[in-house]
């Protein structure tokens, strides 16, 4: 498992998730729909936890750069740091990520649609299993010819066979009606915005 900067400061101030968590919806306030919102016009003042949180930044991104260069652990003396695993400080250096660009750049393409198809196709679901799947027995997408009906029904089979199609990353919202699929109503939502003409605004 991985956590957030957000975790490693709960870690930091001796809170769990779960307590940082219970205090918010103890809190009346928290759950007001229209708090107060008071300003004060004052300067702001540098936190402790600031300092914090860009030595941690700085400390992580060494352990990834150490790693990578395929030098031998331990990477860092921060027993949290050294315990725990966590995001990446660069969202882009992550495995996936990484996938991400390097399957865009190895068939360069310069038509904007396309970049703009692949792109949002794969970071929805996020998965490199699934994009696989979708390239094996859809077709390399390309604006224009990629065929949602027949991605959504390769979709389909695949979470009827029991497999995931998500990534536990990070949660896509569904974005249709209630009883539609969430996938079905992914692909809707990127057809019409190839049909909106959003790549090229």
């Amino acid at each position: 498992m991985q956590y957030s900067f957000f975790s490693y400061f709960l870690v930091y101030s001796g809170k769990s998730y779960e307590q940082e968590v219970k205090a918010k919806v103890d809190n009346p306030q928290y759950l007001d729909p229209a708090p107060r919102i008071v300003v004060v016009r004052s300067k702001p003042k540098r936190s402790r936890i600031f300092r914090v949180l860009w030595d941690f930044a700085a400390e992580r991104h060494s352990i990834y750069l150490m790693r990578v260069a395929g030098k031998r652990g331990p990477w860092t003396k921060n027993p949290i740091l050294g315990q725990y695993k966590f995001t990446n400080a660069y969202r882009v250096a992550d495995r996936v990520s990484q996938y991400l660009i390097s399957m865009t750049y190895k068939s360069p393409v310069d038509d904007v649609r396309t970049i703009f198809l692949r792109t949002l196709l794969f970071k929805i679901f996020n998965r490199i299993d699934t994009w696989e799947d979708i390239v094996e027995l859809v077709g390399v997408p390309v604006a224009g010819e990629f065929n949602f009906d027949t991605c959504e029904a390769v979709l389909q089979q695949i979470k009827t066979a029991g497999r995931s199609i998500y990534s536990g990353a990070y949660i896509m919202p569904s974005v249709g009606t209630a009883g539609a699929s969430k996938h079905r109503m992914h692909l809707t939502l990127l057809r019409h915005m190839l049909e909106g003409h959003f790549p090229e605004r």
